[in-house]
């Protein structure tokens, strides 16, 4: 059986990882920044309040009430719209074009760059929020997002999604294809897990096939911490825990890193356990997290060697239905879609 154990096997002896002191210091002076971020009160003009940890939303709803009535209710439209824009900013961290932030910084900068004014600026972002948790009951896409920015799932699963979206093209319209998709995108499975697989996807999708029905599907499994390669991944870097059950250190995970992706370079590894660092500013990182950021540098290296067809996305797109009888799988596969269109003519 092919398993990621195997793999580690295999390629350790060209591993060009980091020294666990190097990670180490990374994650250190990532967290010293995080000690020098604005808090929101300050973005609003109020006393100083430590907002380091998550559901900042909350303390910015609670201060700005005050002040106003009731939230700006955003359209949905606007709201995924919004979504979008701030996922790019996300992936373009994760990627290394632009500065890692903790991720609540990550998203006042967002609105901040939208408004001159600081209070109008932390307005915008209630609203959003807001709107984050109404929309998100029916759309896993925000649903992620909405799980990254308070902090319960690691900004690295959202490169991992919109990597996956890139591997679910046609043809994918029978089981049959469906069978043979899931043996190339998880050769590591026996044989009994992927008829389980299988047959839970029957159940999710009532046996129609499709690209959106797959990649809704990869969706719930991710929500529901069940996708197999980021479970397997889980099991991997269990091995590596010395300091504290359910958590990594930087140099624990930087050795990890260092066996289960051996294409990345120092400075590669460094910077992934930087970014999540700061996206969480924690001296450690949960189990979870550190398997999000290994499944997504493991899908990274096979997507250099396998180049999807653009035009692929853009003839299913077209395919999937009007808007006026879309699913959600249809929604969320458009605007996935769509994110890798933004993304490409970014890089351009």
């Amino acid at each position: 059986m092919f398993t990621v154990e195997a793999k580690i096997a295999r390629c350790r002896a060209v591993s060009l990882g980091p020294s666990r002191e190097g990670a180490t210091e990374i994650a250190e002076k990532s967290l010293e920044d995080c000690q020098t971020q604005p808090s929101v009160e300050n973005l609003v003009g109020g006393r100083s309040q430590d907002i380091r940890f998550f559901r900042f939303e909350k303390d910015l709803e609670k201060r700005l009430q005050q002040r106003r009535a009731a939230p700006r209710m955003l359209s949905q439209e606007i709201c995924l719209s919004l979504a979008q824009k701030l996922l790019l900013s996300i992936i373009l961290q994760l990627e290394g074009k632009s500065r890692s932030l903790p991720i609540q910084e990550t998203a006042l900068q967002f609105f901040t760059g939208r408004y001159v004014n600081r209070d109008i600026s932390a307005y915008g972002l209630v609203d959003f929020c807001v709107a984050l948790k109404r929309d998100s009951s029916d759309n896993k896409v925000l649903r992620l997002l909405r799980s990254v920015l308070e902090g319960d799932l690691d900004p690295a699963v959202l490169g991992y999604v919109l990597l996956r979206s890139e591997m679910v093209t046609s043809p994918l319209t029978d089981m049959d294809q469906f069978r043979q998709y899931v043996h190339k995108i998880y050769p590591f499975l026996e044989e009994t897990e992927q008829e389980r697989l299988l047959l839970d996807f029957t159940g999710y999708s009532q046996r129609s096939v499709s690209p959106p029905s797959v990649l809704g599907f990869i969706l719930q499994m991710i929500l529901q911490h069940q996708e197999p390669l980021i479970r397997e991944c889980e099991d991997v870097l269990s091995t590596h825990v010395e300091t504290r059950a359910g958590h990594l250190t930087a140099g624990e995970l930087s050795e990890a890193l260092t066996e289960l992706c051996p294409l990345l370079n120092r400075s590669q590894i460094e910077s992934s356990i930087q970014r999540s660092v700061t996206a969480s500013c924690r001296s450690l990182i949960p189990l979870l997290s550190a398997a999000h950021i290994a499944a997504f540098h493991l899908e990274s290296e096979k997507r250099r060697g396998n180049k999807a067809a653009d035009h692929m996305y853009r003839e299913e797109a077209g395919r999937s239905g009007n808007k006026s009888s879309e699913s959600e799988d249809v929604r969320n596969f458009q605007f996935l879609h769509n994110l890798l269109h933004l993304l490409k003519s970014h890089k351009g």
